[in-house]
This record gives structure tokens, C-alpha cells and sequence, in this order.
């Protein structure tokens, strides 16, 4: 029941602060499919990670935390991700995310900091990924690589919605270069999960409907050749989503259907857009918000 309690508490928390439609009960599906997914995975991956079993990280806070934990504390891990996911991170200022973040912690059930695993888990997955020289592991990217990888490794269709400047395309590049298959990638994570094949659609204001209906049918026909392997993985990635909403075509209405489907027939995807788009949209798709650096993190940057 602890699923329960918390998905009440972020659910009510999003309607108190905006319109009662901003949550349903897609928001509740994808929080078990992630939970389901952060159970195991978890589990797992602290098992056979070399980084963990050598202790090559002994200096890292996230090995020693998951030493000599119960199956009821991956239980607990689990939601508390999933919430991270689904919840925390669309809302779209600090001050939401500070309220979010203390209701769940005056809850009777959480007797973890409600950031201190989600904190851990992204620097554990930056650390996994190929950072080209000169970028900053700052919080915007750290949030988008977190939740687009796992988004697109689960088929949880996922917006980022943030100003330019916030790594979102850059998330994607860093994806792309890193997640080479379980014989080419570099890390462990990344080895985890099959080679990332992107088909991209450019948003524009001449964006036709067809042109969004053939690269979804081209990553789906790709999918099913590879169905019964696990080397490749195909992402459908549209950039400039705005743009394409403002197109006189409407060719974003084809993604309703698109994003709804089921089993074989769903391609992982990815949006990425600097405004937000309409709620029925954003409605089918993990949404998050990329927010602006805060003064501290501006000095974090540059120290």
C-alpha cells in the first residue's frame, strides 16, 4: 500500500497546484511501469556491476548505501523513482518541487530523503555515459539523461519541454554515442541495454502529418525485423515539437495514436520542445520540465 500513499499525495499535490486535468491515471500506469522496472533493475544491476562488486566506486556514497538492504528497501527505492519520474519532475519551478518534495517527506512512510536516491541515481548514470570535454554535469543534464533513458528503454513516450541552452539535445547526442549494445558500449549501464537507433523528425511550420506517419511506420518496421533480438533499439526522436504544433497541417494529432500504442506495435519516443505544448499532448507522454540554473548551481558550474 505504499504505492498508494504516495502516488495520493503527488497526484493531489499537482491538481492543488494546477488545473485537475494536469494528472490521470495514465500518470498511474506509467508510475507501476517503472516501478516494476526500478525493482528489478536495481537489484540487479547492484549485483553485477563491476563498479560495486570491486568497489572501484568505495569512494562513491551510492555503494555504501546499498549495502546489507532488505528486499522491502528496493520495494521503497522503487516507488521512490517512479514518484521522481512521473511527478517531481514536470513541475516547472523550484518552489513546486520544494512543495512536492516536503509533502512527501512529512509522509508517514518515507523515512528516506525524498531526493537523496534519485541524487544518487543520476550521478551514477552520468558517470556511465561518454560526457564530451567541456560539457557540465549540471543538473539540467543529469535530469534529462536519467529520465530519457529510462523512458526510452521501458517505451514510455517522453517531452522535454525546456528554454535552448538546457541539454536536450545534447541528452539525446550523449545517448546516441554511448548506447552502442551490450559488445561496443564502454560501461556497464550502458552494456545493459541494446544499441540506440534514432529516426528523427525536424518540427517546422511546414511539418506535414504524413511526414510524422512515415518515420514512426519506418522505426516500427525496423522494430518488428528485430523482434525476438535484443541488439537494437529504435527511437523515434521529433525535435521542435512547438513548432510542428503551430504548423497549419496539425501533424502533432497523428502522435495521439501514435503514443497510445500497445505491445510490438509501440516505438519508443522522444520530444523535445522550448514551450509547452496542449494538455493532450502532454497528457500521453512523460512530461518534464527543464528548469533554469538557480545561483548556486551557476557557481557549482564554474568552480
Amino acid at each position: 500500500l505504499i504505492q498508494t500513499e504516495y502516488i495520493y499525495v503527488a497526484q493531489n499535490f499537482l491538481k492543488k497546484k494546477n488545473d485537475v486535468s494536469i494528472v490521470s491515471l495514465r500518470e498511474v500506469n506509467r508510475f507501476l511501469i517503472f516501478f516494476k522496472f526500478f525493482e528489478n533493475f536495481i537489484q540487479k544491476r547492484n549485483k553485477e556491476d563491476p563498479d560495486f562488486n570491486e568497489y572501484k566506486l568505495l569512494n562513491d556514497e551510492i555503494v555504501e548505501y546499498y549495502k546489507n538492504k532488505s528486499i522491502f528497501f528496493y520495494h521503497k527505492i522503487a516507488v521512490i523513482l517512479s514518484l521522481f519520474l512521473c511527478y517531481y519532475l514536470r513541475l516547472p519551478d523550484k518552489a513546486s518541487r520544494q512543495g512536492l518534495e516536503k509533502e512527501l517527506n512529512d509522509s508517514k512512510y518515507l523515512d528516506i530523503p525524498f531526493l537523496k536516491i534519485p541524487e544518487m541515481e543520476m550521478n551514477y548514470v552520468i558517470k556511465n555515459f561518454e560526457i564530451p570535454p567541456g560539457i557540465a554535469k549540471n543538473r539540467a543534464l543529469k535530469e534529462n539523461l536519467f529520465s530519457t533513458l529510462f523512458c526510452i528503454v521501458n517505451k514510455v513516450p517522453i517531452i522535454i519541454c525546456g528554454k535552448p541552452g538546457r541539454s536536450k539535445t545534447l541528452c539525446i547526442q550523449i545517448l546516441q554515442n554511448s548506447m552502442k549494445g551490450k559488445i561496443s558500449s564502454k560501461s556497464f549501464l550502458c552494456k545493459s541495454f541494446p544499441e540506440l537507433i534514432i529516426y528523427k523528425i525536424q518540427g517546422a511550420l511546414n511539418t506535414k502529418t504524413t511526414d510524422v506517419l512515415n518515420v514512426f511506420e519506418e522505426a516500427r518496421q525496423k522494430q518488428k525485423e528485430e523482434l525476438g533480438k535484443t541488439d537494437q533499439l529504435h527511437l523515434v526522436l521529433m525535435d521542435e515539437m512547438g513548432l510542428a504544433e503551430l504548423s497549419p497541417n496539425n501533424p502533432l494529432k497523428v502522435t495521439h495514436f501514435e503514443l497510445e500504442r500497445e505491445n510490438d506495435d509501440k516505438v519508443p519516443f522522444v520530444g523535445i520542445s522550448n514551450w509547452a505544448l496542449d494538455a493532450s499532448k502532454m497528457n500521453r507522454v512523460l512530461y518534464i520540465v527543464v528548469q533554469d540554473p538557480d545561483f548556486l548551481e551557476l557557481e557549482d558550474i564554474l568552480a
